[in-house]
């Protein structure tokens, strides 16, 4: 008999709190503090997983031969993941334009016509500003140099500038824009099909509107792959804007294999209680989805911004190597995503290059989240869930 996910942790991980509670922040966001895992002192401990751990352990105790969780007798997995929301340091001047105009006539921007003048002003002096020095590295290189020296591949999540039902809080490069790469000028699409050949995944970090409008997702998606040159199928909504009853549909309905948003802005942890990789769900249509979930455990701005847990690197490490050991001791999986541009703050790169020391130190499987989801797909395969 198949053990059964006891009611309080299948409550949990589907997230059914989410569906039942109406309360969002500012931004229409699920926040760490309406969880009742953050307010039982539980947020940073992934029960599903070490529940599905100890079920494990006293089937093998009966004598059980069980799947290894990971490839190559890893003893957990570290999948690494970046969203691209700036592909250089400050912004072009048509990136500023585009931001500008984005503050004027998105669909959340402000109705005052003198408050969104403003703000347009606003944003040319601070776009022109930010044109200062650079740094010698470009972002994207500075996360392709600490994964090399491990021989790591990870997942580059890209935006698209959006068309139709913009938000003033999407990213304002295009596909053909310049930047910098490798000592030369190219365009986003040029790197992004660059990081493709390299073995590194390409997935689509769909604005802030797409998370609950499908067409303007699937007109996201299908930019990104005219752009790519080959099917998208793992991504990460910008600013982590997931609804449980509309997301995951919509993602499934588009082609979407691995979707990696499940987490928080400002804090790490468990939102949904699992460092295991699993399928979303309908609730519409109440049926699995052939979309799998990598939940988001780690996240820079989560960890070093004032508005986030505000951390200085000594405090950082410490609870970031505390939260990987929870999940190596449940054989389970930690996401992490680092800004590429904030890789270039030496505090942050020192930071990545710890958890991935770490996780090398502990056996881990380091992957991308479309090897992550590949491996996962064929192990359901070999227990007969494929």
């Amino acid at each position: 008999m198949v053990p059964r996910l006891p009611p309080a942790l299948r409550r949990l991980w589907l997230r059914i709190e989410e569906l039942e509670n109406p309360h969002r922040n500012r931004w229409s966001q699920w926040e760490h503090t309406f969880a009742e895992n953050y307010q039982g002192g539980r947020l940073w401990v992934p029960e599903v997983t070490e529940w599905v751990e100890e079920t494990r352990a006293q089937l093998r105790a009966q004598g059980s031969t069980l799947e290894a969780p990971w490839p190559e007798g890893r003893s957990f997995a570290l999948c690494l993941t970046h969203d691209v929301d700036l592909v250089d340091i400050g912004q072009t001047f048509r990136q500023t334009l585009r931001r500008a105009y984005l503050h004027a006539y998105a669909e959340d921007a402000p109705a005052r016509r003198l408050v969104r003048a403003r703000r347009v002003v606003r944003e040319l002096l601070d776009g022109a500003r930010s044109r200062g020095p650079r740094h010698s590295m470009s972002p994207i290189e500075r996360a392709l140099e600490i994964e090399r020296s491990f021989g790591a591949v990870s997942s580059f999540f890209f935006t698209v500038y959006p068309v139709e039902r913009a938000s003033v809080y999407d990213c304002v490069y295009t596909a053909d824009d310049a930047c910098r790469f490798r000592g030369r000028t190219a365009s986003v699409a040029d790197v992004m099909q660059t990081l493709v050949a390299e073995g590194f995944d390409v997935g689509l970090h769909g604005g802030c509107l797409s998370a609950v409008d499908g067409r303007v997702f699937g007109l996201q998606k299908a930019a990104l792959e005219r752009r790519v040159g080959r099917p998208i199928t793992t991504t990460r909504q910008h600013w982590l804007n997931w609804d449980a009853r509309r997301t995951p549909p919509i993602q499934a309905e588009n082609g979407i294999r691995a979707d990696t948003t499940v987490g928080y802005n400002r804090n790490v942890g468990f939102r949904s209680g699992s460092a295991l990789p699993y399928h979303l769900f309908d609730w519409t249509n109440r049926r699995e989805l052939p979309v799998i979930e990598a939940p988001l455990v780690i996240q820079d701005s989560a960890v070093f911004e004032p508005d986030g847990l505000d951390y200085d690197l000594v405090l950082a490490q410490r609870v970031s190597r505390q939260i990987v050991d929870r999940v190596a001791a449940c054989l389970g999986c930690a996401t992490v995503s680092f800004h590429p541009d904030r890789l270039l703050d030496e505090r942050v790169a020192t930071l990545y290059r710890s958890i991935l020391q770490h996780a090398v130190e502990r056996n881990a499987w380091i992957t991308s989240l479309e090897r992550l989801d590949a491996w996962w797909r064929q192990r359901d395969v070999r227990l007969g869930l494929g």
